[in-house]
């Protein structure tokens, strides 16, 4: 009797350890991988503000408010907020993020001409060198690949509709989700890597593309630390005050109609729409 008792005790013992051991983070999706960071966690975000961060995936970005941590980009994560949220018919999420600061700089386009969004270099380099280096496979395959509309601005044209997974908001769009000009006025900050490695992108992409404000690379460092640790302006897909320009939001975050000249190196805030539609228990989405 004291045998079979003893025995009893042993395989109970077993059977705790090995639960414990397998045993996972309620913090991981359903069906998928932990995230780099802990959902619940706080974070610094680059503006030097602690903010709650979470992932955008798997239905936990929510609401309007909510930041995320989405990639990265030039060796830094992309912290990003939640300016909608949307239901489909079919119960399917969606949620439309733009970065929390300046991310970098680009033209708006190589070429001193007119041009709008739909055949600009911004919008081609968006949605392949950047798209390709900001986001792993796993994350791109939550950013969908959205119908944009390109009105005109006071009756300059917008250029056609387009259809792509990453663009700049609009005139309309930064009036619609932003209260105020405090909201909109946003950052750029950078280590000197960082810095470097962008001057290095920027020199390299003019001179092979004879952009028409084409600098050397010591040139570009030193307009980006000019820029860094300040509020700067930047780019909208809106025509500005012709076609040669585009809108842009000024350094108090006030709307520039008028615009930039298409070919002047501007900070660039990126916009994505992304799929939060909530993960069942076996992994798939929920219809």
């Amino acid at each position: 009797m004291k045998r079979i008792l003893l025995l009893v005790l042993a395989l109970t013992l077993v059977i705790g350890t090995m639960t414990g051991c397998g045993k996972t983070s309620d913090n991981t999706p359903s069906g998928g991988t932990s995230t780099p960071s802990d959902t619940s966690s706080t974070t610094s975000t680059p503006g030097g503000t602690d903010s709650t961060s979470k992932p955008a995936e798997s239905g936990l970005v929510s609401k309007v408010g909510d930041t995320a941590s989405y990639g990265t980009y030039n060796g830094q994560p992309i912290e990003w907020q939640t300016l909608a949220v949307e239901t489909s018919d079919k119960e399917h999420q969606r949620a439309l993020l733009i970065s929390k600061e300046i991310v970098s700089y680009w033209v708006f386009n190589g070429e001193n001409k007119d041009i709008t969004w739909e055949n600009s270099t911004i919008r081609q380099w968006l949605n392949s060198d950047f798209y390709t280096a900001a986001f792993t496979d796993e994350q791109k395959a939550k950013i969908l690949e959205s119908y944009i509309d390109n009105p005109a601005n006071s009756g300059i044209g917008g250029g056609a509709n387009t259809k792509e997974r990453v663009f700049l908001l609009s005139l309309e769009e930064v009036t619609k989700y932003f209260t105020g000009d405090g909201a909109r006025s946003v950052k750029y900050n950078a280590s000197q890597a960082q810095m470097e490695a962008l001057a290095k992108a920027i020199s390299e992409a003019g001179n092979k593309d004879n952009w028409s404000s084409k600098q050397s690379y010591d040139e570009v460092l030193a307009d980006l630390n000019s820029f860094n640790g300040t509020t700067d302006r930047w780019w909208l897909r809106t025509s500005g005050g012709d076609l040669g320009r585009a809108a842009n939001i000024s350094y108090d975050g006030s709307l520039d109609t008028t615009g930039a000249k298409v070919y002047q190196l501007e900070g660039f805030r990126p916009a994505i729409w992304v799929d939060i539609t909530p993960e069942d228990e076996s992994g798939g989405t929920s219809n």
